[in-house]
């Protein structure tokens, strides 16, 4: 293995709600810094502030830079996340519907 390769693997049922489009190994990364937040006792946090970590830690520590990662995932990872977890205020998110209406 690597230094750019991800050592954290989700489990198998874990890695089926990966949302659709969305790279398995951001899903996973992602699935590890927000369970690592909830662990150390962080009740709502930001979608985008993950992704900001997972940049750092790939490009930065890693020097992983072809890493990249889409922000339009941003939404879908939250949604997701709080149904794998079931913490359903883990995320501030927009209803999709009033997005449209804007």
């Amino acid at each position: 293995m690597t230094s750019h390769q991800l050592t954290f693997r989700l489990s198998r049922l874990d890695a089926e709600e990966c949302p659709r489009g969305v790279p398995a190994e951001i899903w996973s990364e992602f699935v590890r810094i927000a369970d690592e937040a909830r662990k150390s006792g962080v009740k709502r946090w930001a979608a985008r502030s993950i992704i900001e970590i997972m940049r750092y830690e790939n490009v930065i520590k890693r020097g992983n830079r072809d890493f990249k990662v889409n922000n339009v995932f941003q939404a879908d990872l939250a949604r997701s996340y709080m149904r794998l977890r079931s913490c359903y205020q883990f995320f501030e998110i927009r209803d999709r519907d009033a997005r449209r209406a804007a």
